[in-house]
């Protein structure tokens, strides 16, 4: 997340630091209860039902919600991230842009502490 702090200092010209935090921690909120709801909903679809003995369909469907569900969203993940365009050049790059507008801003208007 450190990564999306600097790029935004550097596109805006301010942090927002908290607001990306705040996002990036309701993006994980939201996930885990979709997460969670979802496999409540699968586990409904597949006939689970609690304390009795499970059909061949169910079993089937609790196999599937336990490797290949699971499997299939990290693959669509790691796709997703081959997308994303923040390598380390770039955050280096992003950095060096920071601490230049910051010496630069320091010069301009000095901090006098009495």
């Amino acid at each position: 997340m450190f990564c999306a702090f600097n790029n935004s200092r550097v596109a805006n010209g301010r942090r927002a630091t908290g607001l990306i935090f705040s996002a990036g921690t309701t993006s994980q909120k939201l996930g885990w209860t979709l997460g969670g709801s979802a496999a409540g909903f699968m586990l409904g679809f597949y006939g689970f039902e609690a304390n009795m003995e499970q059909a061949p369909d169910t079993l089937n469907g609790i196999v599937l919600l336990m490797s290949i569900i699971p499997a299939c969203i990290a693959f669509l993940t790691a796709f997703v991230t081959l997308f994303y365009k923040i390598d380390y050049k770039m955050e280096k790059e992003l950095e060096e842009t920071i601490s230049r507008n910051s010496a630069e801003r320091a010069e301009k208007k000095p901090c006098i502490v009495k």
